[in-house]
């Protein structure tokens, strides 16, 4: 070992080498490329604008008003369900029962 080797400490190539690592990976975020968006776009230039016009579903965040509104609707729904079901249900009706069970004439040949 060197004396400069000594003075700076055991750890002093470890930090080197992590700001190399650090910084690599840096670059390597920066370069990302989003596929989902550009096969997209090639299919709605291709399409005409028939297919991904809407915008919903391209966009990158959910339509949570759309999702509440929707539930809301759906819960009315079930709700008016009920009421005009319930009422008309009725009582279940007793069944007649017989003395005996039916009797099983068997085949003749």
């Amino acid at each position: 070992m060197t004396e400069a080797d000594e003075e700076n400490g055991p750890d002093s190539g470890h930090d080197e080498i992590r700001s190399l690592v650090k910084g690599a990976f840096r670059g390597q975020q920066e370069d990302r490329v989003d596929v989902l968006a550009g096969v997209q776009a090639k299919i709605y230039d291709r399409s005409g604008g028939k297919f991904f016009s809407d915008g919903w579903s391209t966009s990158r965040t959910p339509p949570i008003s759309t999702y509440l509104v929707t539930s809301w609707v759906m819960l009315l729904i079930l709700a008016a369900l009920y009421c005009v079901l319930a009422p008309i249900s009725g009582e279940p009706k007793r069944v007649p029962t017989y003395p005996a069970p039916v009797r099983v004439i068997p085949a003749t040949q």
